[in-house]
């Protein structure tokens, strides 16, 4: 069980789903799963950050309320409001992340696109 968070309001910048454009997700344990479109040009945090730099862009949960940048970014690059992993739950696929405390796939997976301090990168399905 994790948040999801979607943007809205930049439509005409990139292709939306039918909740927004997915950003990511923030799970327990886990250092925060960032969405990535690397055939749309967003390979990056940066790359979000040029598009929610845009006044008709809002971030949302996926209980509707509105989350403002500075508190995503702490959600991001610091992991509030997410439990801490012990390094023993670490599965073979995973990683433990000695600067969060949290876990993230191994880079070399399916699951990953790219791994940073904080965060890593995903795309493709969050199912």
């Amino acid at each position: 069980m994790g948040t999801n968070y979607y943007v809205y309001g930049i439509a005409e910048k990139v292709r939306n789903g039918k909740h927004g454009k997915h950003f990511g997700k923030r799970s327990a344990g886990w250092d925060f799963a960032l969405h990535v479109y690397p055939d749309e040009g967003i390979k990056r945090l940066e790359d979000w950050l040029i598009l929610l730099s845009d006044e008709n862009a809002e971030v949302r949960d996926d209980s509707g309320r509105k989350i403002k940048l500075k508190k995503l970014l702490r959600i991001i690059l610091m992991g509030e409001g997410c439990a801490l992993a012990r390094s023993s739950d670490v599965s073979e696929y995973e990683v433990f992340n000695l600067f969060t405390e949290r876990v993230h796939p191994k880079p070399d997976s399916d699951y990953c696109y790219a791994v940073f301090p904080s965060y890593f990168c995903r795309n493709g399905d969050f199912g």
